[in-house]
């Protein structure tokens, strides 16, 4: 990743662009000693695969941009649905002084972010260093990174963002001294989990052998009371046995009456006797422990742990005198004595978490000792190291503090200034460091240097009084430098004073006059700088943009920098010719932006110039590029055909109608449209293999079938090549395939002919009547056996003959099949089929009337009959 480490500024945070606020929100943090009054950054807005969606370069004006803080600033920016983040480069800023830093690509440096994923890692390294950590400090190329996360250049001792030492940040903060003060934590923590288990099991312990020793004196009572009525017997027999025995009953008497001592002495006297050992053990213990429970003083709680200590061990008398050891040192802590407490906490175990704390206490109460005797940095270092105390990070910034205070008191004001530096954030830190740069501000102006005040008044920052200071001494140097001619100083001071009316109406004046010395030089782009600081209703300004614009857009069209030229020739407005170089300058540009493969953009500028000779000529070859544009890069082949074809024998347009066609007949293959896809490859003429895609999609298509029609037609099976061909689309059929039209129409004709002469000329009717040439079908369908179907009446309207197509027929009342086999017999047989015979005959046969007479009877039966008329046929008369 690369970084300008001499940029002195960074940004902190960025918000992506939403309907309610469209624009790139910045969080800015000054680096520098100077106030920021503008700021000029590059904002690209990226998708999640780091495609760049917009770019947008904006300047921030009127920021209010305090040394060593935040500060916010909008860039002005449509939103995008598929931005996933911002990158923010800082090309400019410009300072309250008018000074002015230049980013410069030559200075960057690579280094690799420290920052840390969302973690265990990243949680207990905020929890040594603090909320502002982001990763382990690292020392890289030329350069150190801090835990904050900022890049500082080897030569410097002191992050620039936290302000926290190099050596301080590597020392502590590194991933080593991480883990080694999180284990200790972990370690406290288990141990005194542990603790508190061992503690209940001694407690639960005691309560058993409390609970054993009660078991044991019910006992001891009713041995008694059994002893003493045989208290006689025992009394001779105990003087017959000797004085041990009544020792030790009267020693039993004593522990009874809970006169430890007294029996322990007697116990003693007995030495190894039968039962005093065990008993004087006894003895021993519970003195002990009275001496645990009543020791008051470090002396007294000191013995009773000697004494328990010198017991047989065990796991309670064990916990109990590290208890004893713990109230001792706690004792002596309170006493004001941590060297015994330290001696005291000595006696338990290392890992004992009780231990750590008295400790950690002692230390406290050591260090807080050397900062009430004045040795603040010995204090501060036992301080730092109490990282598990809260309050010794306070004790800590206040070993810096009391100094400091001290300092300022002794008008040492810089010491002190570098003093709080180390503690910006305890106490009141930033406003006593305010108060030394106000008093050093007054020292200076009483010397009468008032630069020197002007500066420390300005690091004063909103110290009661420092603004309104500042703002008289910066004047005052400004009204004398602009009347010693010195414009430049003069403007960087007057621009310091933002908001301050007779500053920035003095500042607009230098900076007219420094553009109206840039002008007269020639040097139109400092003017125009210079003029861009200045509002656009400032008196007399107006001039001087028309002269600077009009000149920089000159400049720019002798050099060929044409986008320059557009963009001053256009602010210059009216001024002289401008209008008409504005025009050239748009017609260069758009032949640079047609030259260079955008015709979008050329379109835009062409469009501008409609009274240019070469508009119409520039707008035909703008539309075409985009054509091929569009093309090249996968655009619809079909609107890409109609843009060509529009363009008629445009350069290569006819060629590229070719190629649309291929494309579109590609794109219909690959959706298995064959015939299509056949007609639009041969359309595309000769492009590439399109006429051998055509024939082989037509083959594809049409060439089994049609084969096996040639050959069922050349055997005579006339119906198998109908059938074959029936379903075939024969529109615009291919030359190889002409043929299929005739040979299907005569197929049908054929098929039918065949159908007729086999005795069945209503299944023939079906094949004629699809034949497109009615004039070869018309000799047989005007034979008789296609006229008679039909209803046949009498003249009263009686129905006396029908005649069907599916050959059947009613005569009378007779149900027939029959067949017209010349044009006047008809012949008939059973209606569900066999044998036919001449039955009937038909005379005198016209579209509506037919004479019919039935052979069987001779002329006795004979119908002079009518074709009935249809509601259909009613209709069509109705209408004729």
């Amino acid at each position: 990743m690369l970084i300008d480490l001499s940029c002195p500024a960074e940004v902190f945070r960025s918000t992506l662009p939403t309907r309610e606020i469209p624009a790139v929100s910045l969080l800015m943090y000054n680096l520098s000693d100077r106030v920021i009054v503008s700021a000029e950054v590059t904002v690209r807005l990226m998708t999640g695969r780091g495609a760049e969606t917009q770019r947008v370069v904006f300047r921030g004006r009127a920021l209010n941009g305090r040394p060593h803080s935040t500060f916010p600033m909008n860039v002005p920016c449509g939103p995008e649905s598929n931005a996933r983040s911002a990158e923010v480069t800082i090309d400019k800023v410009w300072f309250s002084d008018n000074a002015v830093w230049r980013r410069d690509t030559g200075t960057s440096a690579e280094y690799t972010p420290n920052q840390l994923p969302v973690s265990r890692g990243l949680t207990n390294l905020k929890y040594v260093a603090g909320e502002m950590a982001v990763g382990y400090p690292s020392q890289q190329d030329g350069l150190w990174v801090c835990v904050c996360g900022r890049p500082n250049p080897d030569s410097e001792e002191i992050c620039a963002r936290c302000r926290q030492p190099k050596e301080m940040v590597f020392t502590r903060f590194s991933r080593e001294a991480v883990e080694k003060q999180i284990a200790q934590r972990e370690r406290q923590l288990d141990l005194s989990t542990r603790s508190v288990r061992e503690d209940t099991a001694r407690m639960q312990r005691i309560r058993e052998a409390e609970f054993l020793k009660k078991q044991a004196r019910n006992r001891q009572r009713i041995r008694l009371a059994i002893l003493a009525a045989l208290l006689p017997v025992l009394t001779a027999g105990m003087l017959g046995a000797g004085a041990p025995a009544l020792r030790l009953w009267s020693a039993t008497r004593a522990m009874e009456q809970q006169n430890w001592t007294g029996a322990a002495a007697v116990l003693r006297r007995l030495g190894n006797f039968p039962g005093a050992p065990a008993k004087l053990a006894e003895c021993e213990e519970q003195i002990a422990r009275n001496m645990a429970a009543a020791a008051e003083t470090p002396e007294a709680l000191e013995a009773a742990s000697q004494a328990l200590r010198a017991l047989p061990a065990s796991d309670e008398l064990t916990a109990l005198a590290e208890e004893t050891d713990l109230r001792r040192g706690w004792l002596l802590l309170e006493n004001g004595d941590p060297e015994g407490a330290r001696a005291a906490a000595a006696a338990l175990p290392g890992d004992d978490p009780r231990r750590t704390d008295l400790e950690d206490q002692c230390l406290f109460a050591e260090a807080d000792s050397l900062l009430e005797g004045g040795e603040y940095e010995a204090a501060r270092e036992l301080f730092l190291t109490l990282q598990n105390m809260p309050e010794a990070a306070e004790k800590a910034a206040e070993c810096v503090y009391i100094p400091a205070m001290a300092l300022m008191r002794e008008g040492k004001y810089d010491e002190a200034i570098a003093e709080l530096n180390r503690i910006p954030n305890a106490k009141d830190s930033r406003s006593k460091i305010q108060e030394c740069h106000y008093r050093k501000a007054l020292l200076a102006e009483n010397e009468g240097d008032l630069a020197a005040a002007a500066a420390e008044f300005l690091q004063a920052g909103d110290y009661p009084g420092a603004a309104e200071k500042t703002q008289e001494t910066v004047f005052t140097l400004a009204e004398a430098a602009f009347a010693a001619g010195d414009l430049e100083e003069a403007r960087k001071l007057y621009a310091s004073l933002p908001g301050y009316t007779p500053a920035e109406q003095q500042n607009y004046e230098c900076l007219c006059l420094l553009a109206q010395e840039a002008l007269d030089a020639k040097d139109y782009d400092r003017a125009g700088e210079l003029l861009s600081a200045v509002p656009e209703e400032y008196e007399n300004s107006s001039p001087l943009r028309l002269r600077a614009a009009y000149g920089s857009g000159t400049a720019a069209a002798k050099k060929g920098d044409w986008e320059k030229a557009v963009s001053m020739l256009e602010a210059a407005g009216n001024y002289k010719d401008a209008a008409d170089r504005l025009d050239q300058a748009i017609e260069n540009l758009a032949r640079q932006k047609l030259d260079g493969g955008d015709p979008e953009a050329a379109r835009e500028l062409i469009e501008r110039i409609p009274d240019s000779k070469n508009y119409a000529k520039m707008l035909k070859e703008a539309d075409y590029l985009s054509a091929v544009n569009a093309a090249e890069n996968g655009g619809d082949p079909e609107t890409c055909l109609e843009l060509f074809q529009a363009m008629g024998s445009y350069a290569d347009a006819e060629t590229w109608v070719l190629r649309m066609y291929y494309a579109q007949a590609a794109q219909a293959e690959e959706r298995g449209e064959t015939l299509n896809a056949a007609a639009l490859y041969t359309r595309a003429g000769e492009w590439n293999d399109a006429k051998e895609k055509a024939e082989a999609l037509y083959d594809a298509y049409y060439g089994e079938r049609a084969d096996a029609a040639r050959e069922a037609a050349a055997e005579g099976n006339y119906t198998l090549a109908a059938t074959l061909l029936e379903t075939l689309l024969r529109d615009d059929l291919p030359e190889k395939y002409k043929d299929l039209n005739t040979l299907y129409e005569d197929s049908l004709l054929n098929a039918g002919i065949q159908l007729f002469r086999d005795g069945r000329p209503y299944e023939a009717a079906a094949y004629f009547r699809m034949v497109g040439d009615t004039r070869k079908t018309s000799r047989w369908l005007n034979s008789v056996c296609y006229q008679i179907p039909g209803e046949w009446e009498n003249r009263n309207g009686e129905v006396i003959a029908v005649f069907r197509e599916d050959g059947h027929c009613e005569i009378a009342g007779e149900a027939f099949t029959f067949l017209v086999p010349d044009s006047f017999t008809v012949q008939t047989g059973p209606p569900e089929g066999g044998e036919l015979t001449a039955t009937h005959r038909i005379s005198n046969l016209t579209k509506n009337r037919m004479t019919l007479r039935d052979l069987r009877k001779g002329h006795e039966q004979s119908w002079d009959l009518f074709r009935r008329e249809t509601a259909e046929d009613d209709g069509e008369k109705d209408g004729n």
